[in-house]
């Protein structure tokens, strides 16, 4: 004997993938984040001084900073 079962779940988005709904960033401050599904994307936006130069890093598994498999900036 087994039971099946489904169910609809809905996971809670931890940043927002649109403009509006970004996350904030900070320059000095790294922030987490998780991808929720294949389609899933974060946003996420910062203040910048115009005259100065950044870096940007994303980093997934392959740095061993996260499990992301293909993280793209």
């Amino acid at each position: 004997t087994y039971l099946l079962r489904a169910t609809q779940v809905t996971a809670a988005d931890d940043y927002g993938s649109t403009a509006a709904t970004a996350g904030n960033i900070t320059v000095g401050t790294p922030v987490t984040g998780n991808i929720n599904s294949a389609v899933d994307t974060d946003w996420f936006k910062i203040t910048l001084v115009a005259g100065k130069t950044y870096r940007f890093d994303l980093q997934g598994s392959s740095s061993g900073q996260g499990t992301l498999l293909d993280p793209f900036l």
